[in-house]
C-alpha cells in the first residue's frame, strides 16, 4: 500500500547503531565543492538518474554557526544530560529525551528550561524503556515510543499526560534509529517486523521490517516496506558470544524516511543512492568522489581493538577471513530534514590525537535536495557534533547532541550559513 501524507514531522530515537557517528572528529580540509553544479540527467519513464559530476548549487562550503548551547558539566539537574536517546522541536521549543533521567526535558530556543515531562514508572504519563520522540505541533500533541510491547504515550505540548496506545508489533529493536514518525494530520509511522507463513524458511516463517501506519487509537492503516539489498559482507568468524563480527570500513545498507514520505536507501560500496517517492517516482543519485583511504595506522588500530575485544571473550581467538578495506564506504547514514534536503553522512580521512593511539573518523557531510536530486553543497562538521540521536533540521536550523573534549554531553542549535 502506497503511503499518502502530505508531511512527516521526523521523530528520532536515540539509539546507537554507527559506533563512528559518536566519535566524529572535526574535518579540517573540505572536499573542494566550488564552482557551479554540473551533473549528467538521464530519464527512462518514472525513473530520473541524476549524477554529480563536480561543483555544488551552493558553489562552496557551508558553516555552522553555533546560536545556542543547552548543557553543563556541573549546575542544575535539569542541564545536566545523561544518556540523550532522542531529540526533536517545533517552532517554540526543544525536546530532548534522556533515558537515564526517564523523562522528557523542554527548552526554549535560547536554551532556557522550560518544563519536564514524564517520570519513570509503570503507571499513566510514566516511561518504563523510552526510545522515541516527537510532536505534532498542530495537533498540540508530544509522543514518546516506548521499546517493548508497541506503547506510545501521547502527551499535550505543555507536558499534560492525555493516553497510552498500543500498537501490535513484533521483532527485537535494539540497534535502530528509524522508530517513529508522526504525520502532519497526527497519525504515528512506527519501525516493525512483520511475520508471515513461508513454508519455504526453516522456521516456516517470513519476516520483513516496515514502517506501520497507525491511527492515534492504535488501528493500522498502511504499511511501507524497508528497502532490502543483497550485497556482500565482509564478516570475521567470532566468538560464541559473537559468532559474526563485521569487517571494520565494510559496505553496509542504509534507508530512512523523509518528511515527505519518501524512502531513501542504498549500500555504501558505491556513492549511489535511491529515493522512491510516494507517487511512485524513483530518484537514483550518485556524486563522483574520490575513495577516502584508510590509513595503515589506522587500519592497524582497528585491527588490534577487534582482537583484542574478542580475545576477551575467546582467548584463542584469531583474525580468519576477509582483510579491512583499503578505502573507507561511500557513506554511513542518511538524515532527511524537514525542508526538502537529504544529508549525506560520510567518514573522512581518519585523525589520532595527540598523545593518544586511538584513531577516530572525521565527518563530512553532503546536501541534496529530495525531489530533483541536486547536489547542493558540503557543511563543515564542527568539533564534537554528534549524528546519534539524529540531528533535527529544518531550514536554516540545526540542532544536534554534542559533547565536549571532557565527553560533557549538550544540546546545540546552529545556523546554517551559506557560502557568499
Amino acid at each position: 500500500m502506497v503511503s499518502i501524507f502530505r508531511k512527516l514531522i521526523v521523530i528520532h530515537s536515540a539509539l546507537t547503531l554507527l559506533v563512528f557517528l559518536g566519535s566524529c572528529s572535526t574535518r579540517s580540509e573540505p572536499e573542494p565543492s566550488d564552482g557551479p553544479w554540473q551533473a549528467a540527467i538521464d530519464t527512462l519513464g518514472n525513473t530520473v538518474s541524476v549524477r554529480t559530476l563536480q561543483g555544488s548549487v551552493w558553489g562552496g562550503v557551508a558553516e555552522l554557526v553555533e546560536t545556542a548551547s543547552i548543557g553543563a558539566a556541573q549546575g542544575p539537574e535539569y542541564y545536566l544530560f545523561g544518556d540523550v536517546r532522542g531529540l526533536t522541536a517545533d517552532s517554540e521549543h526543544i525536546y530532548v529525551l534522556d533515558w537515564q533521567v526517564s523523562m522528557i526535558r523542554v527548552y526554549d530556543h535560547a536554551g532556557a528550561f522550560i518544563r519536564n515531562i514524564g517520570r519513570p514508572g509503570s503507571g499513566p504519563g510514566e516511561f518504563r524503556d523510552p526510545i522515541a520522540i516527537g510532536v505534532h505541533e498542530e495537533g498540540n500533541r508530544l509522543f514518546v515510543r516506548e521499546r517493548a510491547g508497541g506503547l506510545v504515550h501521547a502527551f499535550v505540548l505543555a507536558g499534560e499526560y492525555l493516553e497510552t496506545i498500543r500498537v501490535p508489533l513484533g521483532g527485537n529493536y535494539s540497534a535502530l534509529t528509524k522508530m517513529l514518525r508522526v504525520s502532519d494530520e497526527g497519525d504515528l509511522y512506527l519501525f516493525s517486523t512483520l511475520f508471515t507463513p513461508d513454508s519455504r524458511t526453516p522456521d516456516r516463517v517470513h519476516s520483513r521490517y516496515v514502517m506501520l501506519g497507525t491511527h492515534p487509537d492504535g488501528a493500522v492503516f498502511d504499511t511501507l516496506n524497508v528497502p532490502w539489498y543483497d550485497y556482500g559482507v565482509l564478516q570475521l568468524q567470532g566468538t560464541a558470544l559473537a559468532p559474526r563480527i563485521t569487517v571494520p570500513f565494510s559496505p553496509n545498507k542504509y534507508w530512512n524516511l523523509s518528511p515527505s514520505g519518501a524512502m531513501i536507501g542504498g549500500v555504501s560500496d558505491s556513492y549511489t543512492f535511491e529515493i522512491r517517492h510516494a507517487d511512485g517516482r524513483l530518484l537514483r543519485i550518485a556524486r563522483q568522489t574520490p575513495p577516502v583511504p584508510v590509513d595503515p595506522g589506522e587500519s592497524r588500530w582497528h585491527y588490534d581493538t577487534l582482537t583484542d575485544r574478542l580475545r576477551r571473550t575467546d582467548p584463542g581467538w584469531i583474525w580468519r577471513g576477509p582483510s579491512i578495506p583499503e578505502h573507507k564506504p561511500a557513506f554511513d547514514a542518511f538524515i532527511p530534514d524537514w525542508s526538502g534536503r537529504i544529508w549525506v553522512v560520510r567518514r573522512g580521512p581518519g585523525v589520532s590525537p595527540n598523545g593518544t593511539q586511538e584513531w577516530r573518523d572525521t565527518c563530512l557531510l553532503d546536501v541534496f535536495e529530495e525531489q530533483t536530486g541536486r547536489y547542493l553543497g558540503e557543511v563543515r562538521v564542527p568539533p564534537g557534533l554528534r549524528f546519534e540521536p539524529e540531528p533535527c533540521i529544518r531550514d536554516d536550523l540545526f540542532i544536534a547532541y554534542c559533547q565536549d573534549r571532557e565527553g560533557v554531553p549538550y544540546i546545540r542549535s546552529f545556523r546554517i550559513q551559506l557560502p557568499d
